[in-house]
């Protein structure tokens, strides 16, 4: 949930500590991009499922761009990228009141990709008012 009087609104932005997902036990990554995850093509992002806020909220959340593609659990993987630079991925103009925002983190491998358990990343997310 995201909240802030702040009266010129808020931004949550993201940081990826890898650039992509990063196999542990060799060097192999799968890179972040913008792009369209599909089947058998490399990629790695995240995107925003859903925003909402309180009915009563003086401002709505917008999805930023690269993360307003189509997105959800079940055939929507426009994904934006992630990277070393905070990227911010929701934002409002004005004031929030019960703010609500689904992120999904999503990977597609291709038949090279090299197989295995112990991909990682850690995502930081740090939601910020502007006054």
């Amino acid at each position: 949930m995201t909240e802030t009087s702040a009266e010129n609104g808020l931004a949550v932005g993201v940081i990826s500590t890898y650039s992509g997902l990063k196999r542990l036990s060799t060097s192999d990554t799968i890179s972040s991009s913008t792009a369209t995850l599909s089947a058998g093509n490399e990629g790695y992002g995240v995107c925003v499922d859903s925003v909402s806020e309180d009915p009563d909220s003086p401002d709505s959340l917008s999805i930023a761009a690269p993360y307003d593609g189509t997105c959800n659990k079940i055939n929507g993987h426009d994904v934006g990228l992630v990277d070393a630079s905070l990227r911010t991925v929701v934002e409002s103009t004005g004031q929030i009141k019960g703010g609500d925002v689904e992120i999904l983190v999503k990977a597609s491998i291709s038949p090279i990709s090299a197989a295995g358990n112990d991909y990682i990343d850690t995502l930081t997310f740090v939601a910020t008012g502007t006054y």
